[in-house]
């Protein structure tokens, strides 16, 4: 197998020669650094030479190389890193991906690469760079829903920074521009894709170092790309190195860190073109430590950005905003993916929750820590994990999602061998700054690069969650219908099951019991997990959910905690042997849903409503 032969090589090859990479310093003191810079003169490819493309499968997660020539093969002699992807919800299977493109890894002069795939991602056409021979850095792509796929780059040439805009119509085949567009180093953009009265906006904000426009940082336009609005400040904090949202009123967040510490602004009149922009507030978010930035397996770049993301779905945890980061913990480990949830529209925020399951204190570096929200409310989260190979510069990269709004992650899960990222410099000793990813209802699409050739290219990913399991019926063990059937269990839509209480035999027992069951799609699962998403009519209820224990023939709680008047969502996840939960052979579950008052004083009658429930199986 050629992947196996290729990472035996460079996983023995250690450290990488390489420079240091040319950072500069910020043009104010106390100003970030500039992370990229013009160095190199540009310099053309090495003699014409290729080796077979990279195609492969692990965990059934497949990754395709996408900087290939016309014939699917890999370009030696080159690199590409930092990738960013862009996907039309008018048509998923257009997808445009862009990186900082290396000509020839003897020269850190780098352009704006893309490449293009109209089915799925199953095969690439990589045209070239947008502009050949002028220096193009930090790409950044997004959609609007007419299909229109823009890119945002960084144009550097002696003292002028400032970022370009490129659209296409076309997934990627032609494009308009450049389309000046302020900005500077490290800059993000989204594109409001919400309906609301700011729907096809476009945002942006960029560091304060690389900066001709300091202090200023933001700008915007309201005509797709063509024309932006004189830039301003991000007042107080300044932070860079971070994300936009928009949630579903079309409010805007900006995140990023200065000094180490995470910040998140919100502004709610962005979205109205007549309106000069102000940001309403900015407040600190604690992540579980602090933002670090460069060094481990990264030397010359950043370990992630701060990543922010709205839930725009229809269910209950609709106009959540989300931040998730690389963060450096207390304590000798040196980077793990934190997690935070604001259900107040970002004015406070949960405590820090550590998606990576490896046991606390490994040492294991967690980095490129990035995020993205599917229409449905599914929160998928990558990175880059050293916890298998306990060396810094070895790691593969890893995937987790949640159904509940952050509060649970499920198992973590490797998609990629491991490599080495300290392998193919191209004349500056990182690959880049970060990832980027686009969810959709049943999974998401994955750009990201990687050294399996030995040099640094880029690849997709499309990474798709087991589908939920649901059930094939139900009863009511205790409780009276009122309205509502099976397939009212099977999506967050607000059509439920209304259940009122019945007789009990004691008063210990719950007056709604209500019995699901489903096949399992296997006997050993490395974890299984139960979701309902439930509320009651009245206070001072409680909710309890069971799950069949088929080796002790009895129920077992697994969850119990107070039920919620409005839709919320309990997901419990199983790691520790949940192959009890199911028969073998036969592949039964079955799980109970009770709810019953809390005290005495509880108003009759009460209705408990299911809109929905199933299983969740990692194999």
């Amino acid at each position: 197998m050629v992947i196996a032969a290729l990472l035996s090589v460079h996983l023995a090859a250690g450290f990488a020669n390489g420079e240091q990479a040319a950072r500069g310093q910020g043009r104010f003191q106390g100003e970030p650094p500039r992370l990229e810079t013009y160095g190199d003169p540009y310099m053309s490819p090495p003699l014409f030479a290729t080796s077979p493309g990279m195609m492969f499968t692990i965990n059934g997660f497949i990754s395709q190389q996408v900087n290939v020539d016309q014939f699917g093969n890999n370009i030696l002699g080159d690199a590409a890193n930092e990738p960013s992807i862009g996907i039309s919800p008018a048509n998923p299977d257009a997808i445009v991906i862009g990186w900082r493109q290396f000509d020839n890894v003897a020269s850190n002069f780098r352009q704006a690469g893309w490449g293009y795939s109209h089915n799925a991602g199953a095969t690439w056409t990589f045209p070239g760079v947008l502009d050949p021979g002028v220096f193009h850095s930090d790409p950044v792509l997004d959609s609007d829903t007419e299909g229109n796929i823009y890119y945002n780059s960084l144009f550097v040439v002696g003292n002028d920074w400032h970022c370009d805009t490129y659209i296409s119509p076309d997934g990627g085949v032609t494009w308009t521009g450049p389309h000046f567009s302020f900005g500077g180093d490290k800059a993000w953009f989204t594109v409001d894709k919400t309906g609301s009265v700011g729907h096809g906006r476009l945002y942006a904000a960029w560091s304060t170092a690389g900066n001709n426009f300091f202090p200023n940082q933001f700008s915007r336009s309201i005509d797709g790309g063509f024309n932006w609005m004189d830039p301003m400040e991000i007042q107080p904090r300044r932070q860079v190195w971070g994300t936009l949202t928009v949630d579903p009123a079309g409010d805007l967040y900006v995140s990023g860190q200065r000094s180490s510490t995470i910040y998140v602004s919100k502004s709610t009149d962005a979205k109205f073109g007549a309106a000069t922009p102000s940001f309403d507030f900015t407040v600190t978010v604690p992540l579980g430590g602090s933002f670090a930035s460069h060094g481990g397996p990264n030397p010359g770049g950043l370990l992630g950005q701060v990543w922010v993301a709205a839930d725009n779905s229809n269910g209950p945890t609709s106009g959540n905003v989300y931040l998730l980061s690389s963060i450096n913990p207390p304590g000798g480990d040196p980077l793990d993916v934190f997690f935070a949830r604001s259900e107040d529209g970002g004015l406070s925020w949960s405590a820090p929750v550590r998606v990576n399951d490896d046991p606390v204190g490994t040492n294991a570096w967690q980095w490129f820590g990035t995020m993205s929200v599917a229409p449905n409310g599914r929160i998928d989260a990558i990175w880059n994990d050293t916890r298998n190979s306990g060396l810094s510069n070895i790691s593969e990269t890893f995937y987790s999602y949640s159904l509940d709004g952050g509060r649970t992650w499920s198992k973590n899960v490797a998609m990629t061998p491991a490599w080495n990222s300290h392998i193919g410099w191209p004349n500056q000793n990182k690959i880049g700054d970060y990832y980027d990813m686009v969810s959709d209802d049943t999974g998401s699409g994955l750009a990201y690069s990687a050294t399996f050739n030995g040099e640094q290219d880029v690849y997709y990913m499309r990474i798709e969650p087991e589908p939920p399991i649901m059930p094939e019926s139900f009863w009511l063990l205790r409780g009276r219908l009122l309205s509502g059937g099976l397939p009212d269990l099977f999506d967050s839509d607000d059509n439920s099951i209304v259940v009122r209480p019945w007789i009990t035999l004691s008063n210990t027992e719950a007056p709604v019991q209500i019995i699901l069951d489903g096949t399992a799609t296997t006997d050993t699962p490395a974890e299984l997990g139960f979701l309902v998403e439930s509320r009651v009519s009245i206070s001072n209820l409680t909710q309890r959910i069971e799950l069949f224990n088929h080796v002790a023939g009895a129920w077992e709680e697994v969850d119990f905690r107070v039920a919620a008047t409005d839709d919320s969502i309990v997901h419990v996840l199983i790691s520790d042997n949940p192959g009890r939960f199911i028969t073998p052979n036969a592949l039964q579950m079955m799980a109970k849903i009770s709810f019953k008052a809390a005290g005495p004083n509880v108003s009759f009658p009460w209705t408990a409503s299911i809109d929905r429930a199933n299983w969740t199986i990692q194999p």
